[in-house]
């Protein structure tokens, strides 16, 4: 998430794309699957200047990057998503940007009542 707000789509998918191409070099057998960005709080005023719309494009560019390099999506951010984009800030830290506990504990009961199956 943090580079979000410091690069293009099209540096972004770069640098996504040669993370994932890396991994899958050094670990060819390994099943990857990216999560979404989880979002900001709907009234963030951090100085990175991050947006609920500035994540969702990111959201967006992930999941173009999984299907062009063959590795799987999930969007895990949407378990603490308010529905308009933004995160409910009873899973954030009062940074409104950092989940806290809470929000890390929804994130992984999403993943492990969303199982990778494989045939």
């Amino acid at each position: 998430v943090n580079g979000v707000s410091m690069m293009d789509e099209q540096q972004f998918k770069e640098q996504y794309t040669a993370l994932i191409e890396r991994i899958k070099s050094v670990s060819p057998d390994t099943k990857i699957i990216c999560c979404s960005i989880s979002s900001v709080v709907s009234n963030y005023t951090g100085s990175d200047g991050l947006t609920t719309i500035m994540i969702s494009d990111a959201n967006d560019w992930i999941r173009e990057v999984c299907s062009a390099t063959g590795v799987y999506f999930t969007d895990s951010g949407k378990a603490v998503g308010d529905g308009t984009g933004a995160v409910l800030s009873s899973y954030l830290s009062t940074n409104g940007k950092t989940l806290n506990s809470s929000g890390v504990n929804e994130i992984l009961l999403y993943l492990r009542t969303h199982a990778l199956t494989t045939e």
